[in-house]
């Protein structure tokens, strides 16, 4: 067995494959916005199916995402960020559908 069966075969650890790339999502994210990309490939690759995969990616990026506005709310700018309705839809936007698209990576090793 490789590492990758080894980590779809048990809950946790595809779990702790969600986190993981949603903290590689926020690491990388921070100089380009394909680090969420990055961040639901390493989410989606411990998957048994594909759309697992992609849910997965979506979750990292969402994680992704919190990260960010924690980061706003720490320095006090969450309130305005939150008044700007179209500029944080597509800071939503932007991890959740890289972080999907990267969970497709999943369907690769078929």
């Amino acid at each position: 067995m490789t590492l990758r069966d080894d980590v779809r075969a048990r809950r946790e650890t595809r779990w702790a494959a969600v986190i993981g790339g949603g903290f590689l999502g926020v690491v990388f994210g921070l100089g380009h916005p394909l680090g969420f990309f990055l961040g639901g490939a390493a989410a989606g690759l411990g998957q048994p199916s594909v759309f697992r995969g992609v849910v997965a990616g979506a979750l990292a990026g969402l994680l992704a995402w919190v990260a960010f506005l924690a980061g706003l709310a720490s320095t006090g700018a969450l309130e305005p960020a939150l008044a700007a309705t179209a500029p944080l839809a597509v800071s939503l936007a932007a991890p959740l559908v890289l972080g999907a698209f990267g969970g497709l990576l999943r369907g690769v090793d078929r």
